[in-house]
């Protein structure tokens, strides 16, 4: 890349009252070219990282300006110049070092083989080397279908997060299905405290999978609002690659000034909501903080900036047919549906995230193409119900057909013991935060 540079100097770059250097790297491709008055900055994008750098007017450059100019100095002239440019040469050689050192302190920068630097991994590149999935995990071409486990929706929606991020994206939503690992039903038996048990484990193997598992040295988990949102860190050897996950939260904990100040320290880190839609206060980013009944500006500040849905995964009965939202980044959100014959089919696909009426409408449409009556529709929503009761008898035998006064009680102390630990953990919490002041 420096030589790129001083090629871009000896074959002519006119240099004026101030040289600005901008060196773009992309993996293990850089790119140099000198330009004329552009403002010094610095900045990070997932798809390139960059540096660019504004120096003040140095002697040596004087010797690439005469010759760029068409009026050539004479022989002697050229031979009285060897030393500064290769003075100069030295210089540059220098400074691009300083940069390189420099670069491994921004995000995306990879430390390891350039087989592994991030940079690479824009769409369209070279496809991974086998066994490097860790690296090259997100770096797909065909569009991404639903997950048969909650193993291969955890590995797509930590890839579907990666690719956004990639793109400039460092403020995301995601949706993870979580029926398959908690009966929503049971809510009112179990309170939030179950659903929060039951799948915590799920984000905190999500946080652990971002940035493919590279550099990870642990996920913390605290409870971070009054109710059952926590936010789980993910800590890397390399600070750049730490990222944090707030699951469940609340549009009490968004709207708080200690977030804002969380997000303005996580500067370009990645920072991601994650079921927004399951919290005990719901709310969707789509609708920019419309859904908030107070401090609906504040609101807007923070959820606008993550509006980006990166990875969506939902099943629920809609319209009297089981419909299943899915989306995975950078791909369109695509609606599936269950047919008469208990076979999924894809029902509509769009680039932004399909409302009610355009669901409702499409579903209609095909009702009348193949002359489906209503008494049927109910018919197979009964034997989908039957289905999922099932599922959770398997799961938690017993408690749909009239649980017995003991299983009250026992999901009524696992309930208990869910919110003292809510309690204890913040009041460790809030005993560490005051330690650490005093101290």
């Amino acid at each position: 890349g420096v030589g790129v540079c001083v090629c871009c100097f000896v074959f002519g770059v006119h240099i004026g009252e101030t040289s600005t250097l901008v060196i773009c790297s992309s993996g293990e491709r850089s790119v140099c070219v000198a330009g004329m008055n552009l403002k010094p900055r610095h900045y990070f994008r997932f798809k390139h990282a960059a540096v660019v750098l504004q120096c003040p007017k140095l002697p040596f450059l004087l010797a690439f300006r005469a010759m760029a100019r068409h009026d050539r100095p004479h022989a002697g002239a050229r031979r009285s110049e060897r030393v500064p440019l290769l003075a100069s040469v030295v210089v540059v050689g220098l400074v691009g070092a300083s940069l390189t050192w420099h670069l491994q302190g921004f995000v995306g920068w990879s430390a390891k083989a350039p087989s592994t630097s991030l940079g690479r991994l824009r769409r369209g590149s070279a496809s991974p080397p086998t066994g490097a999935r860790a690296a090259y995990a997100w770096d797909v071409d065909a569009e991404v279908e639903l997950p048969t486990s909650v193993e291969e929706m955890i590995q797509q929606g930590s890839d579907a997060v990666m690719r956004a991020y990639r793109d400039g994206n460092t403020r995301q939503t995601v949706r993870f299905r979580l029926d398959t690992m908690f009966d929503l039903e049971t809510m009112q038996l179990k309170g939030a405290a179950g659903l929060v048990n039951a799948t915590l484990p799920m984000i905190k193997e999500f946080t652990a999978k971002l940035w493919g598992g590279e550099n990870l040295k642990d996920v913390q988990t605290s409870f971070v609002d009054e109710d059952v949102g926590t936010l789980n860190y993910r800590v890397a050897e390399n600070a750049a690659q730490d990222a944090a996950v707030f699951y469940l939260p609340s549009r009490e904990l968004v709207v708080q000034p200690k977030i804002r100040g969380f997000l303005d320290n996580m500067k370009d880190r990645l920072v991601v909501w994650a079921n927004t839609e399951n919290s005990p206060s719901v709310f969707k980013v789509e609708l920019d903080g419309r859904d908030f009944l107070e401090d609906r500006v504040a609101a807007y500040d923070v959820v606008s900036e993550f509006r980006l849905q990166s990875y969506y995964y939902l099943e629920q009965t809609f319209n009297n047919w089981k419909t299943t939202t899915f989306r995975a980044y950078p791909y369109n959100w695509v609606i599936y549906m269950e047919d008469l014959n208990f076979t999924t089919i894809k029902l509509m696909e769009s680039a932004t995230k399909p409302t009610d009426q355009e669901m409702y409408d499409k579903q209609t449409e095909y009702e009348e193409a193949r002359g489906i009556m209503a008494l049927t529709k109910v018919a197979k929503t009964l034997k989908d119900s039957k289905r999922m009761e099932e599922v959770s008898d398997q799961r938690e035998p017993g408690w749909r057909a009239g649980a017995s006064a003991a299983d009250l009680a026992r999901y009524a102390d696992e309930q208990e013991r869910g919110r003292k630990m809510t309690e204890e953990n913040k009041r460790k919490e809030e005993a560490a935060r005051k330690k650490a002041e005093d101290a």
